[in-house]
């Protein structure tokens, strides 16, 4: 990877941000592949949107919507049958998905560090200022870090892949709906979403009776699930145009879930640096010579441990009554009905 050019960096901070995209509006009878082509250089247009803000370092949006902008993309390119080669698609997802673990590292301390400071005020406490100090500094080191990916030679080629990928996509739709074959295949958005939507759906209820929580606590399967969630989100919200409003409830719902599991990961996150924090004396794992005596007595850290403890054991708590508003009888139907009507 290459390093960070000066004058690219400056003149990235410097150039106003650019607005973000609408992709064009979609029909029943439109071919899947033109849709997602105009799809994917959108999401493109609007990764650029949030670079400059992200290299200025002005405030954590940019790199928070980059980083959801990641993941969008990664939906897009589950959707089977649409690219051509596999090969192609997997590539994309995994520098995507590299992406995402960079800025997540960074994103994860942006909500660490609000959520502590703001404990810390609440309790007109001053004993926590080592640990927002190591916080801090740790946060800079991911930052810099991220600056120096979305400056690099990798994410300019990811992004020109997309932007082929697009190119080809597009091309081919040219040829809709005849392409001469002589084995007709599903190829229009009413074709293909159907089955993508029940099947993502399907993926979702499948944690049904996986996370009782009244067993043991099982952090990394409700994160998984969140995933799950916010991959059936991002697909009605790529269609929410050819689905019509109707989709919006299922959408808040969803919302609603989400916003639970991610209290629920931000907790845990918190738990885990914490734990580390007081058992090494830092944020690197490595081990600090004469601070962990210290540290290991330190009331006010372990008081916080507890909170966020508790924080995390009351969103398990209600978990179940946040679940039914995705598992209920009304949910499924409701989105049987949108793709009864494609």
């Amino acid at each position: 990877m290459e390093g960070n050019d000066p004058q690219r960096v400056d003149a990235l901070k410097a150039q106003a941000p650019l607005a973000e995209s609408s992709p064009e509006r979609l029909d029943s009878s439109s071919s899947m592949e033109g849709s997602i082509a105009s799809m994917l250089r959108h999401q493109v247009r609007n990764m650029v949107s949030h670079e400059s803000g992200l290299l200025a370092g002005s405030n954590g949006e940019d790199l928070h919507e980059l980083r959801v902008l990641s993941r969008r993309l990664r939906e897009l390119f589950s959707i089977d049958g649409v690219y051509g080669q596999k090969k192609d698609t997997k590539r994309l997802r995994k520098g995507l998905q590299h992406l995402g673990q960079v800025l997540g590292a960074v994103r994860d301390l942006d909500i660490l560090i609000e959520s502590t400071e703001a404990y810390a005020a609440s309790r007109s406490r001053t004993d926590l200022s080592d640990f927002i100090g190591a916080l801090r500094s740790e946060h800079e080191v991911r930052r810099e870090k991220a600056k120096k990916y979305i400056m690099g030679s990798d994410y300019s080629r990811l992004k020109e892949s997309i932007e082929l990928l697009a190119g080809r996509a597009k091309k081919s739709a040219e040829h809709y709906p005849d392409s001469g074959e002589a084995v007709v295949r599903p190829s229009s958005v009413s074709t293909i979403l159907p089955s993508v939507l029940l099947a993502r759906y399907g993926y979702l209820r499948a944690y049904d009776g996986w996370l009782d929580s009244s067993g043991p606590l099982r952090v990394d399967r409700f994160h998984r699930l969140r995933i799950e969630a916010k991959r059936l989100r991002y697909l009605i919200e790529f269609f929410q145009d050819y689905l019509g409003p109707e989709c919006k409830p299922l959408i808040q719902r969803i919302k609603q879930v989400q916003d639970l599991l991610g209290r629920m990961q931000d907790a845990q996150t918190a738990c885990c640096l914490i734990r580390q924090y007081l058992e090494v004396g830092n944020l690197r794992g490595k081990a600090t010579s004469g601070k962990y005596e210290a540290l290991a007595t330190q009331s006010s850290l372990i008081k916080y441990l507890a909170a966020r403890q508790s924080e995390l054991r009351t969103c398990v708590r209600r978990f179940p009554s946040v679940w039914r508003l995705v598992s209920s009888r009304w949910f499924a139907l409701r989105l049987a009905n949108l793709v009864g009507r494609l």
